[in-house]
């Protein structure tokens, strides 16, 4: 990575004055496109070489996205980049109702912004078409449609997953939890006068737009309740809503006319106990409106004689008393009492879970307070782990064999989760590109009927577009922003006066000599010279080597290393009778009954199998590292598809070695191989309680407990991937089992689905 420059502080630059910065950027690349520069002598073509350079993707999160291609915020009226859907209609998922941008247009919009006398002429064009004008667009190459990116980063993890927990779910360790959608957390908008109601039903009846354009949003939003359909979003929206509503109704078979529930009435608190408690015991259906009448310390003497909790605000109180009473409760007040989804119990549940969950080494664990104030923000590998891993077993274990709401939470959660491993995948193709928008749209089309009051944002839907940017760009790990963001952050923590217009200077040094360093230090011949230098600088310099970030990088190493031999002059070992002959049975399958045991009789033409081999205590396969289980049980779980089954397996490495055998031309082969002990896979009849099986692409599967006694041997070629491994105890399963919940970021199993 090259640094090439940093803005100066000490806040960020305006929409505008960013151009300043980039105009710089911009007269550098102009002539290394057009005609290119020629450089006298390189280091592989002595006699010179003519270089161009374009550039292409912004790799940076949406606001900073924004202001660099010169579109406008997510607040704008044209919150998109890649589309002209005006904010007010962000619920709107049809595409074919997604006004595309055109480059033309946009170029010459940009330049009308550019070219304006008068700063309010600037606002009013921008208002209008959604443009302003950049430097980059100065690049006679550069598409800002094309090339501004969906950074999954950002958009999925950060944005997309936390919304669902903190927003829809409204995590909380500190509440009470419920299985209901009324944790949507929103403010209930009080109802209007049976009057103003009444004209709402009116003009719903003429289905026009201007009638329902004369309502206030208050009607309106309770029409749409009233009529159980969504009421998030502008009065426009609710205006959309209501009309489309209309437009479904059959003509034939008008509905009856619609019953407008009274308003309640303002009434002062009640302080009768007596009153409060036989309204909660005797009456079939209680509103959380009429408990909301009676004073605080009345409720929570209620909650004590019911055994409910007493702390919170009187709708904690009102939430306890319901969920207590026997009766459905009748909520008037759009059912918005003070309840959570992933609350304490949930949240806890979920902990428990994690500290018996093992995960590899390169996998970023989400925190132990989850779900807590005191936690703070997490990271987007921390928001990964915590949805992907951690709250998939759990609330498939609790809610898995559920129906009603429950279900329908958990299955929409699950789309979410599937469609973010989709997205994120090493390898992608059209058919996958496919099956994470399909993913994506029923997550988003459920999402809304789930959760009616909570309205779509920005991020659900610039999420749809990323599908066009797989097929532009190739897998999202090539122009992700966790490499950029770690850049960011050992800038931040650069020692400094603190003093602007020398700080930058400061990093830009350090940068240099750090990029220097780390070259220089890689030549054979320094290494050599300076090594204990060396060995100081790597355990100075040293990093976590966990997470996405170091995952990206050290996807594309070498294929296979083998790692942990003491010297080359390791003494060789002889293998145990049960893993000889499992090696044995691999190589007769594929090389035709050549090798017999040794002590065995051969014929002629056949040659004794070598028992002695070399072992390792690591491996690395496309730059993931696997231990045997006796170096490390997080490293040893892993899910393989040997040559001889026809279903992958999982299962845990025993042994990691080097294997020497001769060919019939004296021609001395090695391999590395690696013995495994499989899981006991469920049997058919239990097979129908393991409710993982639902989400084939995301939620992993049961195996029992334990292992085989028998080994598989495979080649480093087989093993698709790390699992990770969760003890559980299965209603309607006898024995104990694991739950195996596959790592794969390569997209091989993908294909099974």
């Amino acid at each position: 990575m090259y640094l090439v420059g940093i803005i100066p502080g000490p806040t960020k630059p305006s929409m505008d004055q960013i151009n300043h910065f980039l105009k710089l950027l911009v007269d550098d690349l102009l002539p290394f496109w057009e005609p290119g520069v020629t450089f006298s002598r390189t280091a592989k073509y002595p006699d010179g070489r003519v270089i161009r350079i374009a550039l292409i993707p912004i790799v940076c999160d949406l606001p900073a996205a924004k202001q660099v291609a010169g579109f406008g915020g997510v607040s704008s009226k044209y919150f998109c980049s890649y589309c002209l859907l005006p904010r007010w209609d962000i619920d709107n998922l049809d595409r074919s109702q997604w006004p595309p941008r055109d480059l033309a247009t946009h170029y010459k919009h940009a330049s009308a912004y550019r070219d304006a006398a008068m700063l309010e002429e600037r606002h009013s064009l921008f208002d209008q078409f959604g443009a302003r004008w950049t430097e980059l667009l100065r690049l006679p190459y550069w598409d800002p449609i094309s090339f501004t990116i969906v950074e999954s980063m950002h958009i999925l993890y950060l944005r997309i997953l936390r919304h669902h927990c903190q927003i829809a779910w409204r995590m909380n360790v500190d509440l009470e939890d419920g299985e209901a959608t009324s944790g949507e957390g929103t403010k209930s908008i009080a109802r209007p006068l049976d009057e103003a109601m009444q004209k709402g039903v009116e003009a719903l009846a003429t289905g026009t737009f201007g009638a329902l354009d004369a309502c206030h949003k208050p009607v309106l939003y309770h029409l749409c309740q009233d009529r159980s359909l969504r009421r998030a979003n502008t009065k426009r929206a609710l205006i959309k809503t209501l009309l489309n509503w209309k437009a479904n109704q059959s003509t034939e078979d008008k509905p009856p006319k619609p019953v407008i529930p009274p308003r309640p009435l303002r009434k002062t608190p009640l302080t009768d106990v007596e009153s409060a408690r036989l309204l909660l015991e005797d009456t079939a259906a209680v509103s959380n409106l009429s408990l909301l009448r009676f004073t605080k310390p009345i409720l929570a003497s209620l909650c004590d004689a019911k055994g409910r909790r007493r702390s919170g605000n009187k709708n904690d109180l009102v939430g306890r008393l319901l969920d207590w009473h026997p009766g459905q409760a009748s909520d008037t007040d759009d059912g918005q009492v003070n309840r959570v989804v992933l609350g304490q119990s949930l949240v806890t549940e979920i902990q428990k879970d994690m500290l018996h969950t093992e995960l590899p080494t390169w996998v970023s664990k989400a925190p132990k307070g989850l779900g807590s104030a005191a936690q703070g923000k997490l990271s987007a590998d921390q928001w990964r782990a915590a949805c992907t891993v951690n709250m998939t077993i759990t609330l498939i274990r609790l809610w898995g064999g559920k129906n009603g709401e429950a279900k329908a939470m958990l299955d929409n959660f699950m789309d979410l989760v599937t469609a973010v491993e989709l997205g994120c995948m090493f390898i992608i193709s059209p058919r996958q590109d496919s099956i994470y928008d399909f993913y994506m749209m029923r997550y988003l089309e459920n999402f809304k009927e789930l959760y009616k009051t909570l309205s779509l944002v920005p991020s659900h839907h610039i999420t749809l577009h990323l599908g066009e940017f797989l097929s532009s760009f190739g897998p999202v790990h090539a122009w992700r922003a966790f490499a950029f963001e770690h850049y960011n952050y050992l800038l931040q923590h650069e020692n400094n006066n603190g003093k602007f217009g020398e700080i930058e200077q400061t990093m830009m040094n350090h940068t240099c000599r750090v990029a220097n360093l780390r070259t220089l230090i890689q030549e054979e011949s320094i290494r050599d010279a300076v090594a204990e230098m060396v060995d100081a600088y790597g355990h100075f310099a040293g990093e976590d080597r966990r997470g996405t970030r170091i995952r990206d990088v050290l996807q594309w190493e070498k294929t296979v290393t083998t790692q942990g031999q003491t010297s080359s002059a390791s003494k060789e070992v002889i293998l145990e009778e049960k893993i000889y002959y499992a090696l044995l049975q691999l190589i007769d399958a594929t090389e035709q009954h050549r090798y017999v045991a040794e002590g065995k009789p051969r014929s002629s033409g056949q040659l004794f199998l070598r028992r002695k081999v070399l072992l390792s205590n690591r491996i690395l396969i496309r730059g993931v590292s696997y231990r045997p289980s006796d170096f490390s049980h997080c490293d040893s779980n892993i899910l393989f598809q040997s040559a001889l089954a026809s279903e992958p397996e999982a299962g845990r490495i025993v042994k990691i070695f080097i294997h020497h055998r001769y060919a019939s031309s004296n021609s001395k082969i090695e391999e590395t191989f690696l013995a495994v002990q499989p899981l006991i896979p469920l049997s058919d009849a239990d097979v129908s309680h393991d409710h993982f099986r639902q989400y084939p692409v995301a939620g992993g599967f049961l195996c029992y407990n334990q292992y085989r006694s028998d080994y598989c041997i495979i080649k480093p070629s087989e093993v698709t991937c790390h699992y990770a491994k969760t003890p559980l105890r299965v209603g309607g399963i006898g024995q104990p089992c694991v739950h195996v919940l596959p790592l794969d970021r390569v997209g091989v199993l993908v294909t099974r689905y």
